[in-house]
């Protein structure tokens, strides 16, 4: 399967998996090449997908943005040895399903479900107004995951609003809090 898309709206968790994912490519193929077009238009991709390297037998073209590519599409008829990465930050993947494309979605949850994730996640160690504010404020679910490191490293049992605008600096926090 040559094309791979990531997308979604929790841009630190997509990049921390996109990393994992390549360096899981550049493991299996040494020799891979990387490829970032500039400015991608379907007839760019198409050439860069038909071209053969005099370095390596394997390219990985990563392409950002790929929803500003008209007919982008059309790209998944072209047969090619080489490995196509789409990367966008949308909420929507933007691409209709097709066979030969392995998608992965890293939106963030809705605010409902990011205050369950907090409460199962923490379970009586954050004050209620602190999950209230985490859940309507938080830009990435690896923030929760630094948080909790940060409390067992220090072994806090229990983190009120005010301990955690001391800890963060959090001037939004402030304001939340007045």
């Amino acid at each position: 399967m040559p094309f791979f898309v990531f997308y979604g709206n929790d841009i630190k968790f997509l990049k921390r998996n996109l990393n994992k994912w390549e360096n899981e490519k550049f493991s299996k193929y040494p020799d891979l090449e990387l490829d970032f077009p500039d400015n991608p238009t379907l007839s760019i991709l198409t050439q860069k997908l038909s071209e053969n390297s005099l370095f390596s037998s394997k390219k990985l073209i990563k392409v950002y943005e790929y929803e500003k590519v008209k007919n982008i599409d059309k790209i998944f008829d072209v047969e090619t040895d080489h490995l196509v990465c789409f990367i966008s930050y949308q909420e929507k993947k933007g691409i209709r399903k097709k066979k030969g494309i392995e998608s992965f979605c890293y939106n963030l949850p809705k605010n409902y479900e990011i205050e369950k994730i907090i409460q199962n996640k923490f379970r009586g160690k954050l004050e209620k107004e602190l999950i209230e504010y985490l859940s309507k404020n938080i830009s990435s679910l690896i923030d929760l995951d630094d948080l909790e490191e940060y409390l067992k490293e220090k072994s806090i049992n229990f983190l009120t609003f005010n301990d955690y605008i001391k800890i963060m600096g959090d001037n939004e926090a402030k304001v939340y809090l007045i």
